[in-house]
């Protein structure tokens, strides 16, 4: 599992309970929103090994009194459960 992708687990599971888009997550950890966006949609994907370990729940947030559509990223009971640490860097 690369470095990029253990810090977007780790800050999700650090951060149990509150809303973070791609943008919020790629902000927190100075990565660009493509690149959560990439690490995001793998992590969707059911796994062989792990499952599915994310998802992408919509939203609407106001913004500027206008409403506007997002997606917040939230980790499965098996991405919660993940121990990132334990997984060999590639």
């Amino acid at each position: 599992m690369k470095n990029n992708t253990k810090a977007v687990i780790k800050f999700l599971q650090a951060n149990k309970g509150l809303d973070f888009t791609a943008q919020d997550v790629a902000q927190a950890l100075s990565l660009d929103v493509r690149v959560v966006n990439g690490i995001f949609t793998a992590l969707q994907r059911d796994h062989k090994v792990f499952g599915q370990l994310g998802m992408r729940v919509p939203a609407t947030i106001d913004v500027d009194g206008t409403p506007k559509d997002v997606k917040y990223l939230v980790l499965t009971p098996a991405g919660l459960a993940l121990d990132v640490d334990a997984i060999e860097a590639k």
